[in-house]
Parts: structure tokens; sequence; C-alpha cells
């Protein structure tokens, strides 16, 4: 960690620190909450912080946004998903085929439509990977977008105007910082919940 010293001769940490430990005592409890088990702390921490720091990095005048791009999000979805199967087939072995039949339905008339829900379950599993890499994609895309359309409006208005689009920018930008935050946070919850599935194949 990171430490300075104040007037008193006292060890405080300071304000990067600070919000590293908030972030992980929030996901901790988020976590333990959903899962009840600590040892996915490490991974989610790991994830949540690499695309938060990417999704931040993306509002640096002529950055590179790499969560803008659905191969880079779909990677990391693809990934995370190969990776929480791998889980699952290594806890449960056999029994992991059970997250695709919901329970109950092997009793009446209803075990006939088995093999159906079946494979719609697999193919609900599967999309998974789209739709955590397109809702991170769309949302840091229409960000972006918004921000570059205002600064060529700007750019295009004359001298005397040119302070408007900038006064603009200003809170888009605390928007879109949110909205980085917002969707690191969506994903790792994403995740968590993902986890927790193959944990109690619900």
């Amino acid at each position: 960690g990171i430490y300075i010293i104040n007037s008193r001769n006292r060890i405080i940490s300071n304000r990067i620190e600070r919000i590293g430990e908030i972030i992980y005592i929030k996901i901790e409890e988020i976590i333990k909450d959903m899962i009840g088990k600590t040892k996915y702390i490490p991974m989610i921490i790991s994830i949540f912080i690499f695309i938060l720091m990417n999704n931040i990095i993306g509002l640096i005048p002529y950055s590179f946004t790499t969560t803008s791009h659905i191969i880079i999000t779909l990677l990391i979805s693809t990934s995370v998903i190969i990776g929480i199967t791998i889980i699952g087939i290594y806890k449960h072995k056999y029994k992991f085929i059970n997250l695709f039949i919901p329970s109950g339905l092997n009793q009446g008339i209803t075990k006939y439509i088995i093999p159906l829900i079946f494979i719609i379950e697999i193919i609900s599993y599967l999309s998974r990977i789209i739709s955590l890499s397109v809702r991170l994609t769309a949302n840091m895309i229409s960000g972006h977008l918004l921000l570059h359309i205002v600064t060529n409006f700007g750019l295009h208005l004359s001298l005397f105007l040119f302070f408007l689009p900038i006064l603009l920018l200003f809170p888009l930008y605390i928007l879109e910082l949110g909205v980085a935050f917002i969707q690191s946070y969506v994903f790792t919850i994403l995740i968590i919940s993902y986890i927790k599935d193959v944990e109690y194949l619900h």
C-alpha cells in the first residue's frame, strides 16, 4: 500500500488507496451476499478494475477506448463464461447438466418437453457472452459518440460561441465518468450472478 505521514506523524492512507479499499469492501459484501464464498474475490476485483480502468482511459482525449470495441469485450466475456463453465464442471461433474434442466420438469407431462427446454437453456446460457459484451460496448460507444458530436459542433462555431460546447462537455464528462463506474459495476454483478448459478445450479 501507499501511505503518507500527516502533520501529527500518524500514518494515513492516501485517497487512491482508500478508494481501492472501498471498492474491495463493497465487492466483498456483494460476493458474500450472493455467493457466500470469498474465494472469488481476487478474480472479481481484477475484472472490475480492468474494465473500470479501460473505461476511464477512454475518456482521455485522443486515447483508445478498448471497451467500446466489440471484439475486445467479446473476448473478455467469452473468457469469463468459459472460466465459469469450467468451474461448474469441475465442482459438479456430470451433475452440471442440471443447470440446464429446471427442477420440477421431470414430473407428469412436462417431462416430454425436457429436451426442448434443455436446448433453450443452452442457448440462453451461451447468449450471456453476447449480452455481456454488447451491453458494455453499446454504453461506451454511445457516450463517446455524444462527446465527439459536441466537440465537433464546437469546432464549427465562431470564437464567441466556442465556450458553449466547452461548458456542455464538462457535465458530459462527469456523466461519462459515472457511466464508466456503473458499467464496470453491472459487468461485475452479472459475472457474480453467473458464478452463483454454477455454484448452486439454479
